[in-house]
């Protein structure tokens, strides 16, 4: 990696946006963030117009911190939740809404179209004209801002977005889609006002999910990848693509989406699963007035003497994945024990989606990755090495920042893999925390 060259990345993460400048030896050089407010029912709702806003201060205030001019970029990348949507008008390219999120039952695939039937029938009250008419798109957040800052020079979209799956659905033709792209190749350029009156490659095009995988570092289909963060819990898996026809009918907590990178991997196919209800527990209690310490070190003393108690469970709803049951509260229930239990529900829950990627790919997981990003921490690390019974590898970085990062700097053609793994294996850290061995598997 030559350490002239810059690259960009552009994240969003539902509650926040980050852009980050990485050198030719993939460290940081420069990194800043913005935060979106929640509304009184803890949800993010942010308009397309405020984070591309954002987005472009960003631009501006990282490239400055980091001392690098646009000129040095070898490219540009953006990664975002696959399941975030933004609707707007090709004519006057405003946006229709807030940005949504389409939460699916990976049980019926038939709800995907429903969902967006039923954007289509709210739309109808106020935009029939440009429905009849065929002029509104619809994407994901790396589409609208691609869109935007290419000043409507291209449409595009990461090949592993739910959208992906619908573009063929007859009911659904009134939308316009955006164009899937590797997640690793040139797709066009910034527009020049954005970056100090130079055109910068947009080279990387992906999924958060798709991000993660690559920034842990795994290749292989016996590796798995979790992130415990604040916009929902998701596990990523590799997968033969010859098994993927049965994602829709058996599986009960995972979902399928495709990845095109074919200068990393010939895997076609990455299986996720998301858990949004102990998330919003979890913000919600970081929220509330009680006496929880923002500080992360802080509260991982109040909370891990915690995490072994099973006396308050929490479960998903069968209404929905943003709702949760909570059993076993009394008057003295503290917040620490309710936190508690929100964490054990998540590792509960990556369990069952791990299991159930088993059963769907016939092949075996010997190892779970993670990093420090969002809600974990080592009490965690070691429950859920026991639940799963799998050694749990936590890397020293944040895998979504360093995976757009490589993605960006490999479909610019100045990184390649050899030189990402030689990377990551000099540079990021790994704390194991192994599973328990029980007495039965024991030689003694």
């Amino acid at each position: 990696m030559d350490s002239i060259e810059y690259v960009l990345s552009i994240i969003y993460r539902g509650s926040s946006a980050t852009v980050t400048v990485c050198d030719g030896d993939g460290c940081t050089v420069a990194t800043a963030t913005r935060t979106f407010s929640l509304d009184e029912d803890k949800e993010v709702l942010v308009d397309p117009d405020e984070l591309l806003s954002s987005v472009i201060l960003l631009l501006d205030s990282t490239l400055r911190k980091a001392h690098v001019s646009a000129d040095q970029l070898s490219g540009m990348g953006i990664s975002a939740p696959e399941n975030a949507i933004v609707l707007w008008e090709l004519n006057s390219g405003s946006p229709l809404g807030p940005i949504k999120f389409m939460h699916l039952d990976p049980l019926n695939f038939a709800n995907r179209s429903l969902f967006l039937e039923g954007i289509e029938s709210e739309l109808n009250r106020d935009h029939t004209h440009q429905i009849k008419e065929g002029t509104i798109f619809i994407g994901g957040i790396e589409s609208w801002l691609i869109w935007n800052l290419s000043q409507s020079k291209h449409c595009v979209m990461a090949t592993s977005h739910s959208l992906v799956a619908l573009r063929a659905e007859k009911s659904l033709q009134s939308f316009i889609f955006p164009q899937p792209v590797s997640c690793a190749e040139q797709v066009g350029h910034v527009a020049s006002p954005y970056l100090s009156g130079f055109p910068v490659a947009i080279t990387c095009v992906t999924s958060t999910s798709v991000s993660a995988f690559f920034g842990a570092g795994l290749m292989d289909q016996h590796d798995a990848f979790i992130s415990y963060d604040r916009e929902g819990l998701v596990v990523a898996l590799g997968a033969f693509s010859h098994r993927m026809d049965t994602v829709e009918t058996l599986s009960r907590s995972v979902e399928k989406f495709r990845l095109h990178a074919p200068l990393l991997t010939p895997i076609e196919w990455i299986l996720s699963a998301n858990f949004q209800a102990p998330q919003l527990i979890l913000e919600w209690l970081l929220g509330s007035p009680f006496t929880l310490p923002k500080n992360k070190n802080l509260l991982e003393g109040l909370i891990e003497a915690h995490l072994n108690n099973e006396s308050i469970v929490i479960s998903s709803s069968q209404r929905s994945p943003h709702h949760a049951m909570i059993d076993g509260i009394s008057l003295s229930t503290t917040s620490e024990e309710i936190y508690a239990a929100a964490l054990r529900a998540m590792a509960m829950a990556v369990t069952t989606a791990l299991l159930d990627m088993e059963r769907l790919t016939g092949q075996h997981i010997y190892q779970l990755y993670t990093d420090t990003y969002g809600f974990g921490i080592p009490g965690l690390f070691s429950l859920q090495a026991t639940y799963a019974n799998l050694p749990v590898c936590v890397r020293s970085c944040d895998a979504v920042s360093l995976g757009t990062s490589f993605l960006t700097g490999l479909g610019a053609k100045c990184w390649n893999r050899d030189k990402i793994f030689e990377w990551l294996s000099k540079n990021v850290t790994t704390e194991i925390y192994d599973a328990p061995v029980s007495l039965e598997s024991s030689d003694c």
